[in-house]
């Protein structure tokens, strides 16, 4: 598997457009996956208050071709949730192979 590491504005707005409070925010959730604006791979991440959120992903998929990663704030209660971020794309050129002792790629 290979590490991507995301930082990203902290969170602001419901899916609905209002403000999150101070203190309604749980965490955010970060989702990659093969097709734009779907994301099959989800990781939770706690929210971190006192900067801009930052977390390093080690559940990527290492094999070759495209990939979309997007983020959301997770909120309390329903539709407290914000809206996925605008899309980061990155391709995964080559799968490491492992020959004896040695790792390629």
């Amino acid at each position: 598997m290979a590490t991507l590491t995301f930082s990203w504005p902290p969170a602001t707005k419901r899916t609905d457009g209002t403000p999150i409070p101070a203190g309604e925010l749980v965490g955010y959730q970060i989702g990659v996956g093969t097709t734009s604006g779907t994301y099959t791979i989800l990781t939770d991440i706690n929210p971190n208050t006192t900067s801009e959120p930052e977390s390093s992903l080690s559940s990527v998929p290492t094999m070759p071709g495209t990939y979309f990663a997007a983020y959301k704030a997770i909120g309390k209660g329903s539709s407290a949730d914000s809206v996925w971020s605008n899309e980061v794309t990155f391709t995964i050129s080559a799968t490491p192979i492992e020959v004896g002792n040695f790792t390629v790629g």
